[in-house]
């Protein structure tokens, strides 16, 4: 049997990054506090530098805080603290006999640095935000694809049927069907700009909602389908239920789009710390690579499962049916 794996991958790592990203505390209630915290620390590199001697070299410390108010800061409170700085280093010509050449020096440095910080943390933060667009519009793209492309290809399907002799006393039924599912998409097509939930949930919740995946299936393709849903996994995934429906919409599709299946088999339970979405069918398989190539629906499953900081697996050969295994962490599973 020909196997892909898709790696975990989770948002840890990136999330606890974000805590550092440039600016982070600004406009945020932590901004003025440690705003305040670097006005203290530079007010005791002052107080420790008056009290050791010249050597000590303290004020090179003063950097520290400055570093701190400009990367993370907006830019009113990252301008006091700067000028707290070179204001308070200054002032160490008075109090600390400190060379006044010395404390050019320093001040020189100080707002050459801070100036040099800002630079850096403006430069990231147009970076961060053009990556944030970039994915936002990957989002809806893939939105796009999963949900309303299908829908849409289902409703030509169901037009195209319509027209054949064997249907021409259920056109009517068949245009409003038709019509229906048109509204359906209007209402995802909104979901997915703002980022809502796919309107098979608004409603519903995971279990029945993938019934209804099912049920359109059997409906569009004839494909006999069995479930096997556990309500517990289901309930326990409702956060994630929004993008479990869109992988289960897109492994569906493609069984009734390309296996030439009989048989269908919907199933989800839990395995340990993790929930198990299988979707396998008896059909004429494929070539993964192949259609990796050629097609962005595993591609789009790929990196949905990796963003749910799970994994996607698909076990396929030529005439032997397809299986898409899906492996999704519980949240607060122990």
């Amino acid at each position: 049997m020909e196997e892909r794996g898709f790696a975990v991958k989770t948002q840890r790592s990136r999330d606890w990054l974000r805590l550092l990203a440039p600016q982070a505390l600004a406009g945020r209630a932590a901004g003025p506090v440690v705003a305040a915290a670097c006005l203290v620390v530079l007010g005791l590199i002052l107080l420790i530098d008056k009290v050791t001697p010249p050597a000590a070299a303290m004020g090179a410390l003063s950097f520290i805080p400055v570093l701190v108010a400009v990367w993370l800061l907006s830019g009113s409170l990252a301008a006091l603290v700067t000028i707290a700085a070179i204001l308070l280093r200054i002032v160490a010509v008075f109090v600390d006999d400190v060379h006044p050449l010395t404390v050019l020096a320093e001040v020189v440095t100080i707002a050459i640095v801070a100036g040099l910080a800002r630079f850096a943390a403006v430069v990231v933060t147009a970076y961060w935000s053009a990556q944030a667009m970039a994915e936002e519009r990957e989002r809806i793209a893939r939105e796009l694809h999963d949900g309303t492309i299908q829908s849409l290809f289902a409703v030509g399907i169901g037009l195209r049927t319509a027209r054949s002799p064997a249907r021409r006393l259920d056109l009517a039924q068949s245009v409003d069907e038709a019509l229906q599912e048109l509204d359906h998409i209007v209402r995802d097509l909104r979901s997915y700009v703002f980022g809502l939930r796919p309107q098979i949930l608004a409603d519903r919740q995971l279990g029945p909602a993938l019934e209804q995946l099912v049920h359109d299936l059997e409906a569009r393709w004839k494909i006999a389908v069995q479930t096997e849903i556990d309500s517990m996994v289901a309930a326990g995934l409702a956060a994630k239920a929004a993008d479990v429906v869109q992988l289960s919409r897109e492994a569906l599709s493609n069984v009734g789009r390309h296996s030439l299946a009989r048989h269908c088999w919907l199933t989800l339970r839990r395995a340990g710390a993790a929930a198990i979405l299988e979707i396998r069918d008896d059909g004429r398989g494929f070539n993964v690579n192949d259609v990796s190539r050629t097609g962005q629906g595993l591609v789009n499953m790929q990196r949905r499962a990796a963003a749910l900081g799970g994994q996607a697996t698909i076990v396929t050969n030529r005439g032997q049916g397809a299986s898409v295994r899906i492996t999704i962490p519980m949240d607060g599973a122990r």
